[in-house]
């Protein structure tokens, strides 16, 4: 790309996209390449996220609505997880411990062990309709309804830009549902 220019990846690219039309990733690049964005720079990630067993399955979350440097926060991403952690991406798999899985059932029993270990944010539930993003410093709540009463969840805030760039992951709570 640097010694060639721009014109020729494209062209390389483009001829990649539709020789192969169902690639995702190539016509991801294409386009990224034919239409960059002007706005890269993400929105600040929730750093005070907070949270309260309500009862009925239910927790209340609270946090502050970040600051820019990316801009506002367009939307924000809630998830939850039952497994012991919720990080930004889950590290160690495969899981290559002796002695190894043989059969398929073996290799599934591990994924699910694995699954109840860690959890990335991106694997992880939804929660659905979270608040519109208030102005930089105003608090925010909402409330996490469905979750299984007695689980202990980890739950985790993601922020979002008009451009689709994404924070980093909130500080993680855990709450024990009631």
């Amino acid at each position: 790309y640097p010694l060639t220019g721009r014109a020729d990846v494209l062209e390389t690219v483009k001829a990649a996209a539709k020789s192969n039309p169902i690639n995702q990733r190539v016509w991801a690049l294409y386009m990224a390449l034919l239409h960059p964005k002007v706005d890269q720079v993400s929105p600040a990630a929730v750093k005070d996220l907070d949270g309260e067993s309500l009862g009925g399955g239910k927790v209340r979350l609270t946090w502050t609505a970040p600051a820019p440097p990316g801009g506002p926060v367009a939307f924000y991403q809630v998830k939850w997880t039952t497994a012991e952690k919720l990080v930004e991406r889950a590290q160690g798999w495969p899981d290559r411990t002796e002695p190894l899985p043989v059969t398929p059932d073996e290799w599934l029993a591990r994924a699910k062990a694995f699954n109840a270990r860690q959890r990335s944010f991106w694997a992880a539930d939804n929660a659905p309709n979270p608040p519109k993003p208030s102005p930089a410093g105003i608090k925010e709540s909402m409330v996490v309804d469905g979750l299984p009463v007695g689980a202990t969840v980890n739950l985790a805030v993601k922020s979002w830009s008009a451009a689709q760039n994404i924070s980093d992951l909130s500080n993680v709570v855990s709450v024990t549902v009631k």
